[in-house]
Parts: structure tokens; sequence; C-alpha cells
């Protein structure tokens, strides 16, 4: 998820595979937050990796879902 921050920056006629990640952005979502789930349940010492993660993702989230105010 986090490799989708230097889409805007890269060629994309040469890195043309992470626009498929960028496609993929709900897939993702939902993967991060059954891992949080998990993490949470199993050791919850490790539930911090995909909270970052979601939290640093959060702009693009809001772009993607529409969460403005």
């Amino acid at each position: 998820m986090l490799l989708l921050y230097i889409l805007p920056y890269t060629n994309q006629s040469f890195f043309w595979f992470i626009n498929v990640f960028a496609l993929l952005l709900p897939v993702f979502v939902v993967l991060q937050i059954g891992f949080l789930i998990f993490w949470l349940i199993v050791k919850p010492r490790l539930v911090w990796i995909p909270l970052f993660s979601l939290l640093l993702s959060w702009s693009l989230l809001g772009a993607m879902f529409g969460f403005h105010p």
C-alpha cells in the first residue's frame, strides 16, 4: 500500500505495474484490516504494523473512498 505514494513521481509507461497496485487498493485495505484483527488476537504487540500502514495511507483511502467532511 505504501508503494502507491511514489505513483505520481514515476514514469507511467516504464513502471506500469504500480498502476495495478492502485487498482487493487480496496483489496489491500481489506487485507490490512484482516491482518489488524489477526494480530490483535494472536500477538497484540504486532498490531502496530498494519495500524501504522493504514494510518500512513489515510490520504489514499480518503481519495479512494471519499471520506471528506
